[in-house]
């Protein structure tokens, strides 16, 4: 976002008659709106909901609600399109009513317990946030907390995490998921996990979405 700022400021810049820059925000999440919200402070927004392609390094061609394609000329793209949750492969997940971080945030009510599976930033944060709710939190990781960011911190935060009540079940993994009356049933190794909510926030893959080529 500061670099968003800085290509918005005034002073000569390059191919810019008036001084402002023409900047194309890619995107519709949080990041898209932060950079459409930086924009407004330095020049006239302009807003459509469309898909768009790319004419040629300084051009979009945008297809509008009604049908018909304009040409969109800018000096700078931000692609903000974010990320969206990855659904690890593990057998039975899919035919249950699994959480990602999307439904999570959208939940009205408070599980009274919570399987996270995860390792990440994210899969911390939730955690968390819902034991600090109220809710009985297991944590399964592959490895050990952030063992891919820094596995110094993600021990310090487990020790934690475990003071607070949360559960983490380091270097497991759920081979099968079942869900039946209301209830997920999580095997990982020889033992069995029982819960009423399942969150999955192993990673987060690409958020492009198909309407942006």
């Amino acid at each position: 976002m500061h670099r968003a700022a800085s290509w918005l400021g005034t002073g000569s810049k390059p191919n810019i008659g008036d001084t402002r820059l023409r900047l194309a925000v890619l995107g519709s999440g949080g990041a898209a709106m932060a950079a459409a919200l930086t924009a407004v402070e330095h020049a006239r927004r302009s807003r459509s909901s469309s898909e768009a392609r790319f004419k040629h390094e300084h051009s979009l061609w945008v297809r509008m609600n009604d049908g018909s394609e304009r040409e969109m000329p800018f000096d700078c793209c931000l692609i903000a399109t974010g990320a969206r949750p990855a659904v690890p492969s593990i057998p039975g997940l899919e035919s249950t009513p699994y959480w990602t971080s999307t439904e999570a945030l959208a939940s009205d009510t408070i599980p009274k317990r919570l399987a996270v599976i995860g390792s990440s930033l994210v899969a911390a944060e939730f955690a968390q946030a819902f034991a600090r709710l109220g809710s009985k939190v297991t944590m399964l990781a592959r490895g050990t907390l952030f063992s891919r960011e820094d596995p110094d911190i993600g021990e310090a935060l487990t020790t934690v995490f475990r003071s607070e009540g949360i559960e983490v079940l380091g270097h497991r993994e759920a081979s099968h998921v079942v869900y039946a009356d209301g209830e997920f049933r999580l095997i990982a190794g020889h033992a069995e996990l029982r819960t009423d909510r399942l969150l999955i926030a192993a990673s987060l893959g690409q958020g492009q979405d198909e309407r942006i080529l």
